[in-house]
């Protein structure tokens, strides 16, 4: 397979052509390789020109080591072991005044955490942007219904040099005192909407008038002049409108729009019936899932594309790989961030990489595939994604 990332597009080549390139790139001639593979050199030749009619590679009369590319893949290993954090989830609370069918949180108004305010979020924040991290959500459960912390969060953060600063919420708590707060400081707002109608949507969340309220909210916003994200998670409930859920998405004019399946996380893991999963199965397969991407590609050499440089941090102070991976790497009331990060188990996980996964290890589009371990066969964590091409 060759990786073309300027015009991003992906090109199969047999494995034998796969072989002539790879020895092209370490330097042998067309006339040594022409002789191995018992071809005349001016059909290799011939049969090159392909390639670069394609503007994919040229032919030369002399050796041309990729410079470019060695230092490319040199970068990324310097920026994977200099820059811990790219992005950090800070899970406000696990508490939800909706009770979503598919929370991967399991939160709902019931949950109740004795340790609530365990965890100082100015201690974690700071932490966090000391260890290079510029990006950062606030998210739950319902992270506004703890309205004073997050205010203050809002503020203390901008004060950090954050680039980006994100609110998760269902918009249901949204009032004139937040967004008020949301707009002065330039929050990103990030929400999800489960049907193009009340009837649907409700029936996920479980709560009567949710829709309306987050629709209400999302208008409030977009008059404010807010950046708005919105997800679409598809399940059993939803699936047969996922064109009618993205058509009334859109005519709100919202641009920033991403669909997704239900993962197999929380209260989602009782919805991953065969349908949802063959659904999730033909969507990890698809193209969209790929990222052609120069940087993508030489850090899924060397790292995991999301444990590598994302973590989470909930009210207890725990910390997870991953806002939807309730593995635990350590307790943020026995030792630091940058100490559970560095440890051996969590080097672990971010080290790894689909050479390391079953059957992904096989598949030569493994470096350009955005892998969430959530999306895998079985338990085990190095068990193969649910993909079709092996599934």
């Amino acid at each position: 397979m060759i990786h073309d990332f300027n015009k991003k597009k992906l090109y199969e080549v047999s494995l034998e052509i796969g072989d002539i390139l790879t020895m092209l790139t370490r330097g042998q001639s067309t006339q040594e390789i022409a002789w191995i593979f018992n071809i005349s050199s001016q059909d290799l030749e011939e049969h090159l020109r392909n390639f670069q009619e394609r503007s994919i590679g040229f032919l030369s009369d002399h050796f041309i080591r990729n410079e470019e590319s060695i230092w490319e893949f040199l970068k990324i290993k310097e920026k994977i072991n200099k820059k811990l954090i790219d992005f950090a989830w800070c899970e406000l609370t696990s508490r939800c005044n909706l009770e979503c069918i598919h929370c991967s949180c399991s939160g709902s108004p019931l949950t109740t955490h004795a340790n609530d305010f365990k965890v100082n979020f100015f201690d974690v924040v700071k932490q966090i942007r000391d260890l290079g991290c510029d990006k950062i959500q606030f998210t739950g459960g319902e992270p506004m219904l703890r309205k004073q912390l997050l205010i203050d969060l809002i503020k203390y953060s901008s004060s950090l040099g954050f680039s980006y600063r994100e609110i998760y919420s269902n918009l249901n708590l949204l009032d004139d005192d937040l967004l008020r707060i949301i707009t002065e400081y330039q929050l990103n707002i990030a929400t999800s909407i489960y049907g193009h109608n009340a009837k649907i949507h409700d029936a996920v969340t479980t709560v009567q008038g949710s829709f309306d309220k987050t629709i209400n909210s999302l208008r409030k916003l977009q008059q404010a002049n807010i950046n708005i994200r919105v997800g679409i998670i598809l399940m059993d409930i939803n699936l047969p409108y996922k064109r009618d859920i993205l058509k009334f998405v859109k005519s709100m004019e919202i641009s920033n729009v991403k669909v997704d399946i239900v993962r197999n996380a929380g209260r989602g893991c009782a919805l991953f019936d065969t349908e949802t999963k063959s659904a999730k199965i033909n969507s990890n397969s698809g193209f969209g899932n790929l990222s052609l991407k120069e940087d993508f590609f030489w850090r899924s050499h060397l790292a995991h594309n999301c444990f590598s440089n994302h973590i989470c941090i909930n009210e207890d102070g725990n910390v997870f790989p991953c806002v939807m991976l309730r593995e635990s790497l350590g307790n943020l009331e026995n030792d630091s961030l940058y100490n559970i990060i560095v440890k051996d188990e969590s080097q672990k996980l971010r080290n790894l990489t689909k050479d390391k996964v079953d059957k992904c290890s096989l598949c030569e589009l493994r470096y350009v595939c955005f892998d969430c371990r959530i999306d895998r066969k079985d338990q085990s964590f190095l068990s193969q994604s649910l993909c079709s091409r092996y599934f």
